[in-house]
């Protein structure tokens, strides 16, 4: 099943920071929020040291932590909008501090913004993207290459914890959403030594790794214990809709929504996971997975619409043809916003639609880990050497551990799987290699830093990431690149 993830989950070309582009104008936009959510989170931290939180700015500056911009035709007034009021949330915020230092008899502390310009207010995207690359511009000119790419990491760190504390459904966590802007906050100095900024990110890591495990217990809460799976690649005649990313909860919703309709639902691989969970798979309008790792070419010949789940990184730029919906706050110009999660438009688009005129027989496959086969392995894998290889290694890399014990995960992102693992062993030399070098690869990675094991990682042909990242992994943290 390895090959299945090849081509553009390898390839998908999202080396700036925290978003899928290389493209400059998305580059300077992404700089400008960011520095916005940076400011942000000074004024909590500096808030939290005199007793007051504001629930509701963590909330929403952990959901603009989240807003992704990977298409180069997005929607300017949906951004603009969105811009603005994450400016309001920070002038607001700043406000505040600075009442209460008065009120208490202290003096305040401000951050001097990084040009004139920064706290003008900004209703043109050629405003913003100037700002933006005025922000990287005194970046990389004021600070060392090291402390470039250290911020650079804590920036991918702090979105992905803001993504998996999305998705954990029930009570808000509000003092997750304080860690994450407290570990931002530190960015906004160039003084800051270098030694301190790997202390925090390694504290940090550990507490993504607690995210992590709270994100697993959370999905089997609301969705049932995963099971392992036969996935069809069957298609059935009939309206479709295909579901693009692993956002489980919109995955259930479409699935709800849809129920008593006469319409088949299909994933594609960045939704795979949503197969092994019995209460996804108890809908019976649940059809399969359709297409392989090339997105583009899944979204042309699909016969209905696509829903692009928010946490997804399919670019839209390049689809030829298509009827896209998703619920991102700052949706690709090709794509409808649904409002709400209220999926009617959708429906509609795929009734109204020919869809798939005959059913075509596709491959089966197995998917999912065995938890006996796993425990077995476990109980003789104590004081031994262990490797645990996500997705297929080369067969010298299994020779190093011929007598040892080793895992072997087909899908090269099995978190749960792997942090069940990891809890579970005792008093062994433990190795993890990961055959892709790609965002969900390091999402996993950054929260093992703390964890007493060697990491590898396949060398990238094309890296789909920020390359201070890897640098930074490889030259500071010791995670091996290998052939």
């Amino acid at each position: 099943m390895d090959d299945l993830f090849k081509d553009n989950f390898e390839n998908a070309a999202c080396k700036s920071t925290g978003v899928c582009s290389t493209n400059p104008v998305l580059y300077a936009l992404d700089a400008a929020v960011l520095a916005e959510i940076r400011r942000i989170g000074y004024y909590m931290v500096k808030l939290k040291e005199l007793k007051y939180t504001n629930e509701d700015v963590l909330i929403r500056t952990i959901d603009a932590l989240c807003v992704n911009l990977v298409d180069t035709a997005f929607n300017k007034a949906a951004f603009i909008s969105f811009f603005s009021g994450l400016k309001e949330i920070k002038n607001k915020t700043k406000d505040f501090y600075i009442e209460k230092c008065k009120k208490a008899g202290i003096s305040y502390e401000d951050i001097s913004p990084s040009f004139e310009e920064e706290d003008k207010s900004s209703n043109e995207i050629n405003e913003i993207i100037k700002t933006g690359e005025k922000i990287k511009q005194r970046l990389y000119t004021a600070l060392s290459e090291e402390k470039i790419r250290l911020i650079d990491l804590i920036i991918f760190m702090a979105k992905t914890a803001a993504l998996y504390l999305k998705e954990i459904e029930g009570e808000e966590k509000h003092e997750y959403c304080f860690e994450i802007l407290r570990i931002l906050s530190i960015t906004n100095f160039s003084g800051v030594r270098e030694e301190k900024l790997i202390r925090r990110i390694k504290e940090f890591s550990a507490f993504l790794y607690k995210l992590s495990e709270d994100l697993i217990s959370s999905r089997e809460e609301k969705y049932g214990k995963r099971k392992v799976v036969n996935i069809k690649r069957t298609v059935e005649k009939g309206n479709s809709i295909l579901i693009s990313g692993g956002a489980l909860k919109e995955i259930y919703l479409i699935l709800k929504y849809a129920q008593d309709e006469n319409i088949n639902i299909y994933l594609d691989l960045s939704s795979i996971l949503a197969f092994s969970y019995p209460e996804i798979l108890k809908f019976k309008n649940l059809k399969g997975l359709f297409g392989g790792s090339d997105l583009d070419y899944n979204f042309q010949q699909f016969k209905g619409p696509v829903y692009i789940t928010e946490n997804s990184t399919a670019t839209l730029d390049s689809a030829i043809r298509g009827n896209f919906y998703t619920a991102k706050i700052v949706p690709s110009d090709k794509a409808v916003r649904t409002e709400n999660f209220d999926f009617e438009q959708l429906l509609k688009t795929a009734l109204n639609e020919d869809g798939f005129d005959k059913n075509i027989e596709g491959e089966k496959f197995t998917f999912g880990f065995n938890s006996e086969d796993l425990n077995k392995k476990i109980q003789n894998a104590e004081g031994k050497k262990v490797f645990i290889s996500m997705g297929e290694a080369t067969n010298e890399l299994y020779e190093e551990f011929i007598n040892g014990v080793v895992f072997k995960f087909e899908y090269p992102y099995e978190l749960e799987g792997l942090i069940y693992i990891l809890n579970n062993i005792k008093n062994s030399e433990i190795t993890v290699y990961f055959s892709k070098c790609t965002i969900e690869a390091a999402k996993i990675i950054i929260s093992l830093l703390n964890e007493k094991i060697e990491i590898l990682v396949k060398k990238c042909i094309n890296s789909d990431l920020n390359p201070h990242l890897w640098e930074s992994l490889s030259k500071d943290f010791n995670i091996r690149v290998v052939k």
